[in-house]
């Protein structure tokens, strides 16, 4: 499941994940309220999560998530790459945690999980 508000980021992910692995399922969701509807209805092995979203925060969707399916993987994966956001979301469950500008790695973990 890819949680984002930026139509080109989901687009892009999306294609990346979809050439590695073109039977692999997506869910999208492009804000707290959608993730949170969309979240139980296709109970994702791995979720790609930003934390600054329109109508809420991505560290209260990861608590949310982790609580309701603790053994999904979260990966973090955002502008907001402080070491007090990435010891926040690590501390609450987060597997993983990146800087959108290392796009690559993020495809290349997601692939991994998603594997194995």
């Amino acid at each position: 499941m890819i949680v984002d508000d930026s139509n080109l980021i989901q687009f892009r992910i999306f294609n990346a994940l979809k050439k590695v692995d073109e039977n692999i399922k997506i869910a999208q969701a492009g804000s707290c309220e959608e993730a949170l509807e969309r979240f139980p209805l296709f109970a994702p092995d791995t979720v790609i999560l930003d934390l600054g979203l329109p109508d809420g925060s991505g560290i209260s969707l990861l608590q949310k998530f982790k609580k309701e399916k603790p053994d999904v993987h979260v990966i973090v994966f955002t502008n907001y790459n402080t070491l007090e956001f990435k010891k926040s979301c690590k501390d609450l469950g987060a597997d993983h945690f990146f800087d959108k500008s290392n796009f690559s790695n993020l495809i290349n973990q997601v692939y991994q999980q998603n594997t194995h």
